[in-house]
């Protein structure tokens, strides 16, 4: 009797072990599910209350803020911020007031902006940052190249993002 409840006791662990094992969702499967997050967010954006806040101390030449919120919780927040020789735009995404995603377009000009000319270049670059959990599973950067989790300034990018996006939203309560 003891051999056989010991053996059924290991069974037990191991099937418990197994469940747990198997019922963490990979990287990719967390990625497909942000993905429909952000599809059902923008899909929807109209049925959001949005305000928009004057952001004019952060850059040259000044900013903005675009708060959008589902029964008074963000679900998406939008900062431009302007300069001289470019612009920078964040859209951070939300899920239950985590964020999950962070999509930065960045504009380069060639010229200043208060140079008068018709020959200004543009430069365009993307990143896009995924969050799982308050953690930084993955960066798409501007060349379409993944930063790996182990990238020197993957650590530093994650906690600058969600240092940005805490004051950010504080700014919003002001």
């Amino acid at each position: 009797i003891f051999r056989q409840m010991k053996t059924i006791y290991i069974f037990l662990i191991l099937i418990g072990l197994n469940n747990s094992v198997f019922s963490q969702k990979t990287t990719e499967e967390k990625i497909s599910e942000i993905r429909i997050w952000y599809a059902e967010i923008n899909s929807g954006i109209e049925k959001l209350s949005k305000t928009i806040f004057d952001y004019p101390d952060e850059s040259t030449e000044g900013g903005e803020i675009i708060l959008y919120k589902n029964e008074n919780k963000p679900v998406l927040l939008k900062v431009v911020y302007y300069g001289e020789t470019g612009n920078m735009k964040y859209s951070f995404y939300f899920r239950n007031e985590e964020l999950f995603f962070v999509f930065q377009e960045i504009e380069k000009y060639s010229v200043p902006i208060y140079v008068e000319t018709n020959e200004r270049d543009i430069v365009k670059e993307e990143n896009r940052y995924y969050f799982y959990c308050n953690k930084m599973i993955k960066w798409i950067d501007s060349k379409k190249q993944t930063r790996t989790t182990d990238h020197p300034e993957f650590i530093q990018t994650e906690t600058e993002l969600l240092n940005d996006v805490k004051k950010l939203l504080k700014k919003t309560q002001e």
